[in-house]
């Protein structure tokens, strides 16, 4: 299994609507991606800090949702809450308990 993990500015008082849009637009577009597998959602309320990240069955799966535009478009869609860019990394999952 392999993990998108995008860590995430919002902008200040925009972390309401950072969740809004994780929850009514990028977990819906990720559902209907082959090999997807699971969405988490991190919050810091402190510091307007979060981190999602989405869960693939398989690398190819992950990959896919890139290479379909699908990630691009839900990048674009949080840039009205964000403060700056996101941050993106691939991991490999080898410890789920």
């Amino acid at each position: 299994m392999y993990a998108r993990v995008v860590t995430n500015q919002p902008q200040a008082g925009k972390t309401k609507q950072w969740l809004a849009l994780i929850r009514d637009s990028v977990v819906p577009s990720l559902r209907a991606q082959e090999g997807f597998a699971g969405f988490v959602a991190l919050v810091n309320r402190q510091h307007d800090k979060s981190i999602g990240y989405s869960i693939w069955a398989d690398e190819n799966g992950l990959a896919a949702s890139e290479t379909s535009g699908n990630y691009q478009q839900q990048i674009a869609n949080l840039g009205a809450v964000l403060a700056g860019p996101p941050a993106r990394e691939v991991y490999e999952l080898t410890v789920v308990a």
